[in-house]
């Protein structure tokens, strides 16, 4: 439907460039509208209680429909108390980003970390190291509606 919805909306140009990175407060229709130069846009829809949305768009364009949907949710799992830093690369190498954090990395919590409303598709768990590398990967899959687990070492 079209209720206003509180979130972030990041908008990067052609070079990857942030055009327009902010809080949202939508019209009342639920509308957003941006004024951008010509020229070809990613934009990531970041909503609370939603999937993030990413899409690449062009301006000057028509009204652009962003269909925004819960995602899945995943589930990691350590056999013993953890603190690592982790982040979720997508298939193609992007890093997701949770709603609204504003940054891909985050914190593993005890035994049990539970990341919701995560875009369904192929992902990469990354654990790093403190120097930032990755010290350890595992393949896991989002399902619209469903709960992904994996376990790590």
């Amino acid at each position: 439907n079209s209720a206003p919805l509180s979130g972030v909306l990041l908008v990067r140009d052609s070079r990857g460039q942030v055009a327009v990175s902010r809080y949202q407060s939508p019209r009342a229709d639920g509308s957003v509208l941006l004024a951008l130069a010509p020229g070809r846009y990613d934009v990531t829809a970041l909503v609370y209680g939603f999937a993030s949305r990413r899409l690449q768009v062009n301006a000057p364009s028509p009204t652009v429909d962003v269909a925004l949907t819960p995602g899945g949710s995943l589930r990691i799992e350590s056999a013993r108390e953890s603190r690592a830093i982790a982040r979720l690369a997508g298939a193609d190498g992007h890093p997701y980003v949770p709603c609204c954090e504003g940054s891909p990395l985050f914190a593993l919590e005890g035994r049990t970390t539970r990341l919701p409303n995560v875009t369904p598709g192929a992902y990469k768990l990354e654990l790093l190291g403190d120097d930032g590398a990755v010290v350890g990967a595992f393949p896991v899959t989002i399902a619209e509606g469903l709960e992904a687990a994996v376990r790590v070492e």
